[in-house]
């Protein structure tokens, strides 16, 4: 017997990116207006695949002085992280964050020209649809959670091979973008983001509900049938019980009605 299997994601609330303001996150953080932001957030732990993720970008850094990397989060790999940069040279352009409030989030993707991500170990990638929420392209490697999301070349890079030089590539290839090519990546990134919105994940799940709830009418009435009747059975239950309860309430404090009118 074979089972169908519906995959919902967990949505994402576009309106807290409605009013995100990147601009002000930059200057609040000595974050040059003209810089070109790689970003990254999330949990900084080795299962994330990130000293090859930064490798890849220190290696752009180097070859591009307007460059500067925004990485947001707390984890054990931090120091390893931030070491990378600082014996590249490159100290002064790493802005390293911890924990954010949501504004501060949602302003810090809006703050990013690009998000990149090295993950293979994702269920889901979460961080992907946030940061296209707030418009930003993605350059992803080829794995679970990241193929669901990024469409190459059409809302950023997805990289079918693991190598730092081709990461990096990538990231030259989105900044040598003129002005309407990146607009054009911005508006399909957040076309994406609305597909996995929390409102069309919920109406997934609801309609998922509702094809079960079919197939249980038509596979087996009897069943259907008696789940009907037992629905009733708790409702006719629940109503005599609260009737019981108003009516010990009402004997044992019989001025209450009188003093609540007043």
């Amino acid at each position: 017997m074979r089972t169908p299997i519906e995959v919902i994601p967990t949505g994402v609330h576009l309106a807290s990116y409605a009013d995100a303001n990147g601009a002000t996150f930059r200057s609040g953080h000595n974050i040059p207006p003209d810089a070109f932001l790689i970003g990254h957030l999330g949990r900084l732990a080795p299962e994330k695949n990130l000293r090859f993720l930064v490798e890849a970008i220190a290696l752009f850094m180097e070859n591009d002085d307007k460059a500067h990397f925004l990485l947001v989060g707390v984890g054990p790999m931090l120091e390893e992280l931030t070491e990378v940069f600082k014996q590249r040279h490159l100290g002064q352009r790493f802005h390293s964050f911890g924990l954010l409030s949501p504004k501060q989030q949602s302003d810090a993707y809006n703050a990013m020209d690009v998000f990149a991500f090295a993950s293979k170990s994702e269920t889901q990638g979460m961080v992907l649809t946030e940061a296209m929420a707030a418009g930003v392209p993605v350059v992803a490697l080829d794995a679970s959670g990241a193929r669901e999301v990024v469409k190459d070349r059409e809302n950023g890079r997805l990289l079918f091979e693991e190598d730092v030089e081709t990461f990096a590539g990538a990231l030259r290839w989105l900044r040598g973008l003129d002005g309407s090519a990146r607009l054009a990546l911005k508006s399909s990134a957040q076309k994406t983001a609305e597909l996995f919105s929390m409102t069309n994940s919920a109406t997934r799940a609801l309609h998922c509900y509702q094809t079960l709830l079919g197939t249980a009418h038509q596979g087996d009435e009897t069943v259907y049938q008696r789940w009907l009747r037992l629905q009733q059975l708790i409702k006719t239950e629940w109503r005599i019980l609260e009737s019981l309860i108003d009516a010990t309430g009402a004997a044992l404090n019989p001025d209450s009605d009188q003093s609540e009118s007043r």
